[in-house]
């Protein structure tokens, strides 16, 4: 424990001696768990002779700090410092020393552990993971990410052999300790030609701001990127500890509102002739044209791309009549083909984005179509515009608002055709490249960073932007994978992963926590709700977890060491769903240049559902068009107001055969294009049982007082007021579908407590936060005795009323109870 009175007067410079002297006492007390745990090879004996050894310095130390809390005299705290900081790198030494002479023991225990572990939690770590191994073993973190880029070779095309031995030499060293491995694979193919680069809404080339900077319909980066994947997976395919492969990491779309890229003919699938028309158009002659090229050689990531030429110099043309584009060079899905899938004929087309009454606009070829370029004018969206103050991220990462690119009101639906089709040709672009890593021979699953949290928490405004969502960019891959920052919505992301993945794994890439507590919360709940994996990566140039929260972690991981727990069970829903519609989101990103309107309405939603401990599941409008799940008894759709057709038709099914819809007023007013839906469509929603209203007014408030913590507690949900509005929603969630588990205060209220259950054949476990005090769990049905798996304690169980209560003092916990046959 941290002297008090060290850490209330301590400067930052003490404040790194008290880190490292908590680090210190944390390898001691997870050494002391495996010697009291372990099996017969760890070393007792050397363990006993290293805490003779460092366990008087530490105490020496704790006197120390203590000491320099209260002297004031500048010299003898300089002393005082010295003698600590020599101490404390002493017991490091030591620790060091002991896990390297005593390895091969060492790992043999750490290897059986992980054995037992389906389950896995670990670091991202960007730089040699070597001298981390038996840190990571030893508190318990099973899984780690490795980056190709930092190895011996890095991600240069010329230099790939020595970056895949050099990677394979680290992965060996992880197996000996039982480690596996999130493989980052990749390599930087530099663009070359014209048909390499991407282009943005002012016709001009540029660099995607992103890890991958080319245009992905280029077929020669294509190839280069492929040829480099199959190589990797030839000379990794026999590796037995990759537990699954990430191709490069967040490959977005765009990172930036401002411009939109793709309007080059290799995206759209326009012929040179339509490109070379829309440049006339905006520019004069090709001077005017070269002069809005911007002077860049960065991806805006601070990697060089363009070897120091300038952008300008890959595009020699003299006069506008010598552009061309070798559209041989292109390959993926472009817009053109997106639209014939769609729409299957250019009629269809037409009448979708124009309608009738202005057959002037209609294109006489496939080669014409173009999609709309923004204009300058600001429009305000279907709920309002937007309000930087309402930001759900830090204030710091918010880029320039002043200029959102928006198309003219009547292009709006082409537009939501446009933004939709980003996701899709990202995905294009990530399953052809994984068809070569599988090529290669690779048995564990490939993923990506196909998602990211912007789905929920819009960062920078760009959500549609990224063209990463679930349902779209993750079709067709292995497993899914996502990076989140913003704790406040770990719920919401997790059933958005689970439901769109359908079976399939997902791992969390990166996220990070402010606190140890925090991380324990990621640790438990990633898992409560179906993770396979989740991958720490904390802010600062190292990114491994100090040893002080690895050992909170361990605590967690240690608890759900239980064989049914990790390869039985799975997450527990309990009826309710939440409508994610992404024809909302991208009609409210073509009217106002973000969908921040339309996920204010989401955020709310979901912050809703947790507050009110539901255990609920998201599904996209994509998936409810094929009808919606038959496990959901409650669809919830807040802020949903552009449905399509088939979705609509979907949800009158659902309302048909008995299921509840949770509404706005103004629910399915607008088709996906923005147009006004007849009152005759709609009347099946009036006056029917089956339809609940909420008051999405009172719902916007409560988004008002919201705040985000990002990464600690209190999340904003849990600050939310049981006001009437939320207890309506409660009240009506429950008629059509009672909760299976409730966390209630010592006054029998709703606790802000975050609900989670998994069960298996044979038991229910119950998840308690580490923020919890004083609380009981109420459960659905009779259950005579529960276990608490951090402690091993038996707790006595109270029943009556069909309701089974046990209380629990202080989080974080893990209730196992049998299942009543």
């Amino acid at each position: 424990m941290v002297p008090t009175a060290a850490k209330d007067t301590a400067p930052d410079d003490w404040q790194q001696l008290e880190d490292a002297w908590q680090d210190c006492q944390a390898w001691m007390n997870v050494l002391e768990h495996w010697d009291v745990h372990g099996g017969d090879a760890f070393p007792r004996e050397a363990y006993a002779v290293l805490e003779r050894e460092t366990q008087p310095r530490l105490d020496d130390v704790a006197d120390g700090l203590e000491e320099a809390a209260a002297v004031a005299n500048a010299e003898k705290r300089a002393a005082l410092r010295k003698d600590i900081d020599s101490a404390l790198a002493e017991v490091q030494a030591m620790i060091d020393a002991f896990c390297r002479e005593n390895a091969a023991a060492l790992s043999t225990e750490t290897k059986a552990f992980f054995a037992r572990q389906k389950y896995r939690v670990g670091v991202s770590y960007d730089r040699d993971p070597t001298d981390r191994l038996a840190k990571w073993a030893l508190f318990g973190e099973g899984m780690f990410r490795m980056n190709s880029f930092w190895q011996r070779g890095g991600n240069d095309l010329g230099r790939i052999d020595e970056t895949i031995t050099d990677s394979l030499a680290k992965l060996e060293l992880a197996r000996k300790w039982g480690l596996e491995s999130m493989l980052i694979v990749n390599v930087k193919p530099l663009p070359q030609v014209p048909e390499d680069f991407v282009f943005t809404q002012n016709l001009v080339p540029d660099l995607r701001r992103s890890f991958w900077g080319f245009n992905y319909n280029s077929a020669g980066m294509r190839d280069a990127l492929q040829e480099a994947y199959r190589t990797w997976g030839e000379r990794t395919a026999d590796v037995d500890n990759i537990l699954v492969y990430q191709m490069n990491n967040e490959p977005f779309w765009s990172t930036a509102a401002n411009p939109i890229l793709g309007y080059d003919p290799m995206t759209i699938g326009c012929s040179v002739e339509t490109w070379k028309g829309q440049v006339q158009e905006r520019y004069p002659d090709l001077a005017a044209w070269r002069s809005a090229i911007p002077d860049t050689a960065s991806n805006g990531r601070n990697h060089v791309l363009l070897e120091e030429r300038p952008l300008g110099a890959f595009f020699p043309w003299d006069s506008l009549a010598d552009v061309q584009f070798d559209l041989s060079r292109a390959r993926g899905l472009t817009f053109v083909q997106f639209l014939k899938n769609r729409y299957g004929s250019l009629e269809a087309l037409n009448a979708a984005w124009y309608g009738p009454a202005e057959r002037g606009r209609w294109f006489a070829a496939w080669e014409e179509v173009f999609p709309p370029l923004p204009t300058a004018r600001r429009n305000t969206g279907l709920t309002g515009g937007i309000d930087p103050s309402l930001r759900d991220i830090p204030e710091q990462w918010i880029g320039d608002l002043s200029e959102l690119p928006t198309p003219a009101r009547e292009d709006a639906p082409a537009w939501t055709d446009w933004a939709e089709f980003w996701a899709w040709t990202v995905n294009d672009f990530l399953v052809e490249n994984m068809r070569a890593l599988k090529a290669g021979g690779v048995q564990a699953p490939v993923t990506t960073n196909a998602v990211v949290g912007h789905c929920i928490n819009n960062y920078l405004f760009n959500a549609a932007d990224t063209g990463l969502f679930a349902w779209t960019t993750s079709d067709g891959l292995d497993a899914l994978g996502i990076d989140f920052y913003v704790l406040d919505f770990l719920q919401a992301y997790m059933g958005i992963l689970r439901g769109a993945a359908n079976g399939r794994e997902f791992f969390i890439h990166e996220t990070n926590y402010l606190d140890p507590q925090a991380g324990q919360f990621v640790a438990m709940y990633c898992f409560a709700f179906g993770a396979s994996g989740t991958s720490f990566w904390l802010f600062g140039d190292v990114h491994d977890v100090p040893a002080r929260g690895s050992e909170k972690i361990f605590e967690v991981i240690r608890a759900m060491d239980d064989e049914d727990l990790q390869h039985a069970s799975s997450p527990v829903s309990d009826g309710v769903a939440l409508w994610y519609s992404l024809d909302t989101l991208y009609l409210n990103d073509a009217l106002s240049g973000s969908p921040e309107s339309y996920l204010q309405e989401v955020q709310v939603g979901v912050a809703a559902l947790t507050r009110l401990q539901r255990l609920y599941d998201v599904y996209a409008d994509r998936q409810l068009r094929e009808g919606v799940p038959a496990q959901v008894q409650v669809l919830f759709a807040p802020g949903v107001v552009a449905v399509d057709d088939r979705a609509l038709a979907s949800a009158k099914d659902f309302v048909q055969r008995g299921g509840t819809l949770l509404v706005p007023p103004d629910f399915a007013r607008y088709d996906r294009y923005g147009r006004t839906r007849s009152q005759a469509d709609l009347a099946w929603l009036k006056n029917n049982p089956h339809v609940q209203r909420f008051d999405a007014e009172a719902l916007r408030v409560l988004r008002k007082g919201m705040t985000v913590k990002s990464a600690a507690w209190p999340f904003n949900w849990a600050a939310l007021a049981l006001s009437p509005a939320l207890k309506d929603i409660g009240e009506k969630l429950a008629a059509a579908d009672a909760p299976r588990v409730r966390y209630l205060s010592a006054e029998g209220e709703l606790s802000p407590r975050q609900a989670a259950l998994r069960e298996s054949e044979e038991f229910l476990y119950v998840f308690v936060d580490p923020w919890s005090s004083d609380v009981t769990v109420e459960l659905d049905g009779s259950y005579s005795q529960a276990r608490e798996l951090f402690s091993g304690a038996r707790l006595p169980v109270t029943e009556g009323a069909g309701k089974s209560r046990i209380h629990i003092d202080q989080g974080p916990a893990l209730l196992k109870l049998p299942r009543t046959r």
